[in-house]
């Protein structure tokens, strides 16, 4: 029930269904490799999922800050099965996707403990990559995998579908990887 109602507010809201789909995909691949997958509460997997799919919803009112527009349209959405708390998580979540990373006097964080706040970041890191992953819109990275080197180090894994150039992927996920290495306090 929770997930039909991101699905029709995202139909409302004329959400790039596709890349929506790649995009979460490629954002749940990321989350389920991490350690942090296997310790959280499972209602963390589910607000990222609901982010990923919502990432670009706020183009509806605006392409410029539609990060922002977003957040407004989701914190003050009445979707089904979300207490406003949830619906602040996914708000937030979509907010740092991009631009820049989230700081600890975050109006956005108001009444969220630090545990969320954390997370949220955490959340958001992982977005921003899977977004990364597929800049050019054209799902030249079909999937990706990310694989503990050691302790405070990851590798990511990406498989590009065949004949094509993932050139634009690649240098946009050098110079957004940063907010997943402070998240996690991990290098990529």
């Amino acid at each position: 029930v929770r997930w039909q109602s991101v699905r029709e507010f995202g139909a409302r809201l004329k959400v790039d269904e596709p890349r929506a789909f790649h995009v979460t995909s490629l954002t749940l691949s990321l989350y389920d490799a991490l350690p942090i997958a296997k310790d959280a509460e499972v209602h963390w997997r589910e607000l990222l999922r609901c982010s990923a799919y919502l990432h670009e919803c706020g183009k509806f009112l605006n392409l410029s800050g539609f990060h922002k527009h977003a957040q407004y349209l989701i914190s003050n959405s009445n979707l089904f099965g979300f207490s406003q708390r949830e619906l602040e998580i996914i708000a937030a979540c979509v907010r740092f996707h991009r631009k820049r990373m989230p700081r600890t006097d975050e109006e956005s964080f108001e009444g969220m403990d630090e545990s969320d706040r954390q997370r949220v970041a955490q959340m958001s890191a992982i977005l921003r990559l899977a977004v990364c992953l597929d800049r050019g819109r054209l799902g030249r990275i079909r999937r990706v995998n990310l694989i503990q080197q050691r302790a405070g180090r990851h590798v990511l894994v990406a498989f590009v579908s065949r004949g094509v150039d993932p050139s634009v992927e690649l240098y946009e996920l050098k110079s957004e990887k940063f907010a997943f290495e402070k998240a996690f306090g991990s290098v990529l």
